[in-house]
């Protein structure tokens, strides 16, 4: 159970994150590239600090394995998956970013199936029917006049789905060499050297008053260094279908602290939506 309560917190830290992003776009205190640029730089360096101080020590040895795999989790996994789910609703809006993002189940499960040379098992199929169904109505309300999706937007949100695949897949050698918190350290940390790179970073300048800099610290702190921690910890324990169907909370806790504190409206279908995800939850802990 302990594996469990980290998926969900996890979740839970990156619906915070949601929300705090909500509230700085609100004002439009922060260019987007920006914004996934300093959360993943920053929260590198306090992976980093928080390795050391625990004497996990900051090493990894530089073998081709370890080179490759953490190319792929870096880039096809952790900046894919955020820089496409942002680009999505840049090109679309988050709805559609959201509901599609949360197709990488629907690939997790099919990869195992080829992988294991099997059939779906009723209680995946069942647990991945209901949280997709759960996600659309959650983020649309069952207002499906806002599912306009051109050719790019929907390449983009594909994207979005294989970097979760990616980054749920690809750290499993690594991570029974090394602490999961070094390894996104490293790959945290490469990821946004190169997009700082292209975005000219240090020509950047931010002008963020104390609400929107304390809200900057949380996604950085809360929605990105211990969401990621957390949520690759349970991974390692429970399997990334089964905490990729649990991290479905996400949009649940995001919709719920933008309603307590945005005062962001909560409608009949959306509660729906809140039931058959909660229920896919529960038929996934069942999974074997």
């Amino acid at each position: 159970m302990n594996a469990y309560f980290l998926v969900i917190l996890g979740a839970v830290c990156w619906g915070f994150s949601g929300f705090c992003a909500e509230f700085i776009f609100k004002d439009k205190l922060i260019d987007l590239n920006i914004l996934i640029d300093l959360r993943l730089f920053f929260s590198s360096l306090l992976l980093f600090l928080i390795s050391f101080f625990s004497k996990k020590g900051v090493k990894i040895a530089l073998s081709y394995e370890n080179i490759r795999d953490l190319l792929i989790f870096s880039f096809l996994g952790i900046f894919m998956c955020q820089y496409t789910y942002f680009y999505t609703i840049k090109l679309s809006n988050a709805a559609i970013a959201t509901a599609l993002q949360y197709t990488a189940p629907i690939f997790i499960m099919i990869i195992f199936c080829i992988k294991e040379k099997r059939f779906a098992r009723k209680n995946e199929l069942l647990a991945v029917f209901f949280m997709f169904i759960g996600v659309v109505l959650l983020c649309t309300n069952a207002d499906f006049s806002s599912f306009k999706l051109s050719k790019e937007a929907l390449i983009s949100a594909l994207l979005s789905s294989f970097g979760v695949v990616f980054y749920s897949l690809s750290a499993r050698r690594l991570s029974k060499e090394y602490s999961i918190l070094l390894i996104l350290a490293y790959a945290m940390l490469l990821s946004s050297i190169v997009f700082g790179i292209y975005l000219k970073i240090w020509n950047i300048k931010l002008d963020l008053d104390y609400k929107a800099l304390l809200a900057l610290i949380m996604i950085i702190t809360v929605g990105t260094a211990l969401a990621f921690t957390l949520f690759m910890l349970g991974i390692n324990k429970i399997g990334a279908l089964k905490a990729n169907i649990i991290a479905t909370l996400e949009p649940i806790s995001a919709a719920l602290f933008s309603y307590y504190f945005l005062g962001s409206a909560l409608l009949f279908y959306q509660l729906i939506g809140f039931v058959l995800i909660l229920f896919s939850i529960i038929i996934a802990m069942k999974i074997k």
